[in-house]
């Protein structure tokens, strides 16, 4: 999909289905992905969207737990998105299939998905599409001028993030 050819590619229909979107922060997957969905007509779930609206209203160990995560800026740990994941996929309107971009960030998350899958009963086809990047192309995407700069994104907390990304999961797929 391109601005100048914004056709979905053949592998994905607008049947009952969910396509998931992963690669390291800064790839693209974010901006793919909602078009995509937007296309299709299936629900965008974006996981850090998730865990920002949890840290702001919940007052549970789930909240607690999201909040210090965006103050730390690193990765939620892999049983609280699992969890959250399950929460939200149990939502009526993910029945005919929806976009996910996140939440497959660590190998226990990747290697959870078809449990939560099966028991918020959402087994049906999966297309993975796995964006890479060179990581100092991510990066400088993640820093300029016109990167998505939140306010917990510094050097530091990206190279760190971009680390835990490559440590579990860069180098395997």
């Amino acid at each position: 999909m391109s601005e100048e050819n914004p056709r979905t590619p053949e592998i994905v229909s607008n049947t009952r289905q969910i396509i998931l979107f992963m690669g390291l922060e800064g790839s693209g997957n974010s901006t793919i992905a909602r078009r995509l969905a937007l296309e299709l007509g299936k629900p965008y779930i974006y996981v850090g969207e998730i865990i920002r609206r949890t840290a702001e209203t919940d007052q549970s160990e789930f909240g607690e737990e999201c909040r210090a995560m965006l103050k730390e800026s690193r990765y939620l740990k892999p049983e609280f998105v699992i969890e959250l994941l399950t929460r939200r996929l149990s939502e009526p309107d993910t029945s005919e299939g929806f976009v996910l971009d996140g939440g497959t960030r660590t190998l226990e998350e990747t290697e959870g998905l078809p449990g939560i899958l099966e028991k918020t009963n959402r087994v049906m086809p999966v297309t993975v599409f796995h964006l890479r990047m060179p990581h100092w192309m991510s990066f400088e995407r993640l820093m300029s001028e016109n990167g998505r700069r939140r306010e917990y994104d510094n050097v530091e907390s990206i190279l760190n993030r971009m680390k835990n990304y490559y440590n579990q999961l860069g180098k395997r797929a």
